[in-house]
């Protein structure tokens, strides 16, 4: 930070502790013109701030001989920015109505902008014997008043060191209460004939001292003549004042939220010394600044404290599932978290017309429409709080129907004025659709373990009928129950397959070994052509290639596709298999001329007990385990599964393992 950068952080800070000066502080260039003409000013000399301000001092309150030295002044300041005792002097004004009137003038420069600008401090000073005293000290709160934006510790040792030069006293300390108020601890001691400060960390406890802690928690001042014959300062003689040599002393209570926190003590070492009314005074403006330090400390601190809980705050928001989104009472949006911006992609960002927005979604509640007004969100700006209301609405770029969870309420000020309201949604798409998968796959297994029960059950009353007759069982009967009950085991099988495979595990460990997969793929769709009389199972381009895994789960993945391909193929036609080297990998793929799979279904087709075209009269079947095993399975092998198709024209399956090396 440059040197100007301070100069402009800090002199907002500076004119807002000036103001508590009763002195008239102007604001001009290095020419003179006068930039700032405060109400303090009008009072003291009579001229309006319009007719004083872009006029040059000298039109107004300067007499003719003042505006030499005024000029030097100026001078002197600029060149000099930290000795502000070395730029007051004593001359004339002139107000309004041609009273001349003495003043004491203190010039402090300041930069603004690249601009040499100055405070000039007007003090009315009638009594020509106390000017020197007078302008001494509004020198040193001048200086003071340019702490507020240091830390507290630097705050206090500049403190420390201005009043113990301007009171011309050999220890300044400064002191605070102890958490419980039973003692007083000294933060920092600048001491005039080292002109260093330190911090010694030492107490006195009040219970030590009654007389003391009571007199000044009753005045605002303590002036002490001769501290060991004072009857509130006597108690610290032996022990405090007398080994230091300290005579007299001035103690002013430091003052915070209608609390004393602490104390400055002044403390002279030499002859007795009466205090003069200018110093009370000082020490007790030296005990404001003090405060100003320690409110400025405070103000920091809550400021990071918020800060780091508004981070905090942030760091939870942006990384929860669901997304937040607060409002105004126009229903614009303040605040959203990334959940609430990536929310049904719409991107949400402050300003946006939430009532716009979800309008465009077509909200439905039990399948019927909704009005935006019914919305959670729009029930918080009227007041109402809302739990976990199912809400459907339609996702902008897509077009596809999402289903939401969502609890609203209002947000209100401290005034209880609704001031706008808070949604709180998660997307349950995901969660609904499987409970309509666990649903739809309970009612299809049921179906489809049904007709092999049936049939065993009926063969199973045939062979009891021919028991009770005592006639031979015949070969059939008994291949069709050996049929059926295979035909349950391996639906068993799948399912028990699939759930493992879901887990990350299989039911049983891979038989890993080096086959021809060209040869596999050829003898599996030999086997299948005897399955169909409709349709003409086809190979082309087996390429030779070998693969190292489970020879009988990679056949079982390749049957899975080419009973896909018939079983979607009513109407007959040719499926293609093929076997080609890839891009330095083995690949398979089928192709048959079926009915295609619908867009909006694709993307879920390999997820467990998905069947893209249940209750369609293009339903065949199935628990909706087959392409869920098919990529379990190769992906097992550390291969990878892709498929086009063309609703109507059929589909292509496709599926990669590495090569054995």
């Amino acid at each position: 930070m440059t040197e100007e950068t301070q100069n402009n952080n800090g002199d907002a800070t500076t004119r807002s502790d000036l103001d508590r000066l009763p002195d008239a502080v102007l604001v001009v260039d290095d020419e003179g013109t006068v930039l700032s003409w405060p109400p303090k000013a009008e009072a003291l000399f009579g001229w309006t701030r319009e007719e004083a301000e872009g006029r040059h001092v000298g039109d107004t309150i300067q007499p003719a001989h003042f505006r030499s030295s005024f000029a030097e002044r100026l001078k002197i300041a600029a060149e000099n920015p930290d000795s502000p005792l070395r730029t007051w002097m004593y001359g004339d004004a002139r107000c309004r109505d041609g009273r001349t009137i003495a003043v004491d003038l203190l010039v402090l420069p300041f930069r603004q902008n690249g601009r040499q600008l100055f405070h000039t401090l007007f003090h009315p000073a009638p009594e020509k014997l106390h000017r020197a005293d007078s302008i001494h000290f509004e020198a040193a709160l001048f200086e003071l008043a340019r702490t507020s934006d240091k830390s507290l510790s630097e705050s206090l040792a500049r403190i420390s060191r201005v009043a113990a030069h301007t009171l011309s006293v050999a220890r300044v300390g400064i002191w605070f209460f102890t958490d419980d108020d039973t003692a007083i601890e000294q933060h920092v001691l600048y001491e005039l004939s080292s002109d260093r400060s330190s911090v010694q960390k030492l107490k006195q406890y009040a219970a030590d001292y009654p007389a003391y802690f009571t007199a000044l928690r009753e005045r605002r001042v303590l002036p002490v003549v001769d501290g060991c014959s004072d009857p509130h300062m006597s108690e610290f003689c032996a022990s405090y004042l007398r080994p230091l040599g300290i005579t007299s002393l001035l103690d002013v209570p430091i003052w915070s939220a209608g609390r004393m926190v602490g104390i400055v003590c002044h403390e002279h070492v030499g002859p007795a010394r009466v205090w003069s009314e200018e110093e009370i005074t000082f020490g007790a403006a030296v005990a404001d600044m003090v405060t100003v330090a320690l409110e400025a400390e405070e103000r920091r601190k809550a400021e990071e404290e918020a800060r780091l809980r508004a981070a905090q705050l942030e760091a939870i928001t942006e990384n929860m599932l669901d997304g937040v989104t607060a409002v105004d009472s126009e229903g614009r949006v303040q605040f959203a978290n990334r959940a609430a911006r990536e929310f049904y992609s719409l991107q949400l960002k402050p300003g946006d017309d939430m009532r716009a927005i979800l309008s465009s979604s077509q909200p439905t509640a039990e399948g019927k429409p909704i009005d935006v007004d019914e919305m959670p969100l729009f029930k918080g700006l009227r007041g109402i709080s809302v739990i976990d209301q199912i809400v459907t609405v339609k996702d902008h770029p897509t077009g596809k129907v999402r289903v939401t969870r969502l609890s609203a309420g209002p947000i209100r000020d401290s005034n209880g004025n609704i001031t706008g309201a808070l949604v709180v949604g998660r997307d349950i798409t995901d969660h609904v659709d499987l409970e309509r998968l666990k649903d739809q796959f309970l009612r299809v297994a049921a179906h489809e373990l049904k007709t092999p029960m049936s049939v065993i059950k009926g063969y199973a009353q045939v062979i009891n009928r021919l028991a009770e007759r005592n006639e031979p069982l015949p070969k059939e009967v008994a291949a069709s129950l050996v049929r059926g009950s295979e035909r349950m085991s391996a639906m068993v099988g799948d399912l028990l397959h699939a759930l493992k495979a879901q887990q990350g595990l299989f039911a049983m460990p891979l038989e890993v070994s080096e086959f021809r997969l060209d040869e596999a793929v050829a003898q599996l769709v030999a086997d299948l052509t005897t399955t169909t009389t409709r349709h003409r199972l086809e190979t082309a381009g087996l390429a030779p290639v070998i693969v190292r895994g489970d020879r009988r789960r990679v056949q079982q993945a390749v049957s899975n596709l080419l009973e896909n391909a018939i079983k979607y193929s009513p109407a007959g036609g040719t499926i293609t298999t093929g076997v080609s080297r890839t891009d330095g990998e083995a690949e398979v793929w089928v192709r048959d001329e079926g009915v295609g799979i619908p867009r909006e279904q694709q993307q879920r087709l390999f997820q467990l007990f998905y069947r893209a075209h249940t209750d369609t009269p293009h339903d065949a079947g199935g628990l909706g385990i087959g392409l869920f095993l098919v990529k379990a399975i190769v992906e097992e092998h550390g291969g990878s599964v892709s498929f086009t198709s063309e609703p109507g024209r059929g589909s292509t399956f496709r599926f990669r393992l590495p090569l054995a090396s």
